[in-house]
């Protein structure tokens, strides 16, 4: 996130979907060994956020959210009350 933020705060008008697009599946792709695929019933690396728009990235970013949920290799490590 913190290089999403770096980059939104030097290139505000860079779409922010675009510069997003390699934190999901596509960015997967990048792990070695067993790691590397989204697939149903799989361990998960996943982080929440709430949010209220219809552009959660930008929200995200703008608002320097903290997530709500950590959950890594399928487990959940962090939950903020």
């Amino acid at each position: 996130m913190e290089e999403l933020r770096l980059l939104h705060g030097r290139f505000p008008r860079v779409a922010v979907q675009t510069s997003g697009d390699g934190h999901d599946a596509g960015g997967a792709g990048a792990g070695r060994g067993g790691a590397g695929v989204i697939a149903p019933g799989g361990p998960a690396d996943l982080v929440a956020f709430d949010v209220r728009t219809a552009m959660p990235l930008l929200e995200i970013l703008e608002r320097n959210l903290l997530p709500r949920e950590v959950w890594i290799a399928g487990e959940r490590v962090h939950a903020r009350s």
